[in-house]
């Protein structure tokens, strides 16, 4: 019983930066030749990140990135705001601020990306090799659970409770 207890706590205090970074397009799908942005959001809730680095992958044959633009307001006081697009299908944004202070709180936008479509394509937008820190360095991270592993627990306990019913 030990055992599933502790392996309950480890499933739910596992850590991930998932929930941080999300991005906003005003319709799920596109046709080819379509002009539209995406709006990278960034969810600094905890109120202590300064540094954000991470890439928004796409596929370049259905995709062409013609430009990105940070957030004037939200990126002023960033010591770093850049970003690198020279790898196709992959765009690199890394922003550093001085200190957590000159940060945003809540959700904010970070920049827009804006994309053309060079076929009919629906989206679905995640980042990839997220890094979010605090001005210490320290990695900044919400509770994530893993739905799949959820799912297994929940599987095993109900498993575990029809054993002992019929034994």
């Amino acid at each position: 019983m030990k055992k599933l207890i502790v392996a309950f706590v480890m499933l739910f205090s596992m850590q991930a930066n998932a929930g941080l970074i999300t991005f906003e397009t005003d319709q799920a799908s596109y046709n080819s030749g379509d002009i539209f942005d995406v709006t990278v959001i960034v969810d600094n809730s905890s109120g202590n990140i300064a540094e954000v680095d991470f890439a928004l992958d796409y596929d370049e044959s259905a995709l062409s990135l013609n430009q990105f633009t940070f957030d004037f307001d939200n990126t002023l006081l960033a010591l770093v705001a850049d970003y690198d697009d020279s790898i196709l299908g992959t765009l690199s944004l890394y922003t550093l601020w001085f200190d957590s202070f000159d940060v945003a709180a809540g959700k904010f936008e970070l920049g827009i990306a804006t994309f053309t479509a060079n076929e009919d394509i629906s989206l679905d937008f995640a980042a990839s090799e997220v890094f979010v820190a605090d001005a210490f360095g320290d990695e900044v991270a919400t509770a994530v659970p893993e739905p799949q592993a959820l799912a297994l627990l929940m599987l095993g306990l109900l498993m575990l409770g029809l054993k002992r019913k019929y034994s």
